[in-house]
């Protein structure tokens, strides 16, 4: 910031006129702007536009029945439970 210094060391302007003199006449609010929306509906940030392609669904849909298939063979597992006897002599 120091090297900067003498670059800067005097700036345009009168320091006792108030700062809304420096700027615009007229500023314009971003409220008061009437910026055509360009159909807002179609904008879909996290979906898709369009329809799932029936193949892939049909793909899914058989690699999920194969899943709970392969799930429902396996082995349930049975209750383990493991007791610790503290014995003091």
């Amino acid at each position: 910031m120091t090297s900067y210094e003498p670059e800067f060391v005097h700036l345009p302007g009168n320091p006792s006129k108030p700062y809304n003199e420096y700027g615009p006449n007229d500023v314009i609010s971003s409220t008061k702007l009437n910026v055509p929306s360009d159909n807002v509906e179609d904008v879909h940030l996290f979906s898709s536009d369009q329809e799932e392609d029936p193949e892939a669904v049909r793909i899914r849909e058989q690699r999920l029945a194969d899943y709970n298939k392969r799930k429902a063979a396996k082995p349930k597992t049975f209750a383990k439970s493991v007791v610790t006897l503290d014995v003091k002599p």
